[in-house]
Order: structure tokens, then sequence, then C-alpha cells
């Protein structure tokens, strides 16, 4: 009886991991706010080439792949991306990890990137690489694809809370003494 006892939970503990592994990623991403306050810049765009960074292969994870992706902004809700520019994300393309996003040549994407800081360990960057340079914050960080239905509402998002930073905006010294 003790034999079948110790089988049965070894047999649930390789269950519960298996099924831990199939499931991949499962995000829970922060509320709109967190990740506004977080991200550096956020911009839509369209992934122009992706570049395998060779210096860091192999370095954490073989299923891992660190890559430069290169986009062209389309349209830039806020921080340093410049629209009908091209901006550089030194991230992964692996789901294993959860660190990186699968882009893809083409793909369109909402993007929301994260600068990485001098001295700071981000947990979203399994990779040393150089401080300023820019990543997605993880699966969980907001990047996704603008066919998925998710990138609609965080737009709709973005854009009330631009709205609200404008009318929050004081006025200058001539909209004070005439108007608006």
């Amino acid at each position: 009886m003790r034999v079948f006892a110790v089988v049965f939970i070894l047999v649930a503990l390789m269950a519960l991991a298996t099924a831990a592994r199939a499931a991949g990623c499962i995000c829970s991403p922060d509320p709109f706010e967190n990740r506004w306050r977080a991200v550096s810049t956020i911009f839509t765009g369209t992934v122009q080439s992706i570049d395998e960074m060779h210096e860091y292969l192999r370095k954490v994870n073989s299923n891992d792949i660190p890559v430069k992706v290169v986009l062209k902004v389309k349209e830039r809700f806020k921080g340093a991306a410049k629209k009908d520019g091209t901006f550089t994300l030194q991230t992964s393309l692996t789901v294993d990890t959860c660190t990186g996003h699968p882009f893809e040549v083409g793909g369109e994407y909402l993007v929301w990137g994260y600068r990485r800081d001098e001295g700071v360990y981000e947990t979203w960057s399994l990779y040393n690489m150089p401080s300023g340079t820019y990543d997605v914050g993880g699966l969980c960080g907001g990047t996704k694809k603008m066919s998925d239905a998710a990138s609609a509402a965080d737009i709709a998002l973005i854009r009330k809370k631009l709205e609200e930073l404008a009318a929050e905006k004081p006025k200058g010294f001539f909209e004070k003494m005439f108007g608006d």
C-alpha cells in the first residue's frame, strides 16, 4: 500500500511538471497604469529584419534565440520611437523562457519597449545586453500582434491616457492671458 502511495505521488508530480511545461508562459499582465509608468516607448510598427546576436547565443537556454529586431514605426504613442523611422529592439524569439517575443519579419505589432538601465537587473531580460537598449519586457510586457484583439483594446486605453495627459497639461502664459 505504501509503495502504491509513493508511486501515485510521483506520477502526480510528473503530471503537474509536464502540464506546467506544456502550458508555457501564462501571463497576467500588470494593470495598464503600471505598464504605462514602467514602459519607455510605445508604438506600432512592422518588422523589417531579425538578426541573431551570436555573441549571446546559447549562454542561457539552448532553445533561446537572442536577436536584434528592427521595426519600421507606423504610429508613436510614447517615448523614443520616431514615426516613419526605425526602432531596434534587442530581445529573444523564444517563448520557452517567457522573456522575449516571437516576432516575424513582415509582422505588424503594438510594441511596448522597455529601456535597459545601467546596473539594473531586469527580470524580463536573460542577457547582459548593453544599457540603453530596448526589449519588450517579456511575454507579459504588453507587446502583441496588431491582429490580436487585445491590441485594439490597448490602443484605446493608450489614446484615452494621452487625452487625459493633454487635458492635465498646464496652460502657458499666452493661453492664460488670451484663452484657448
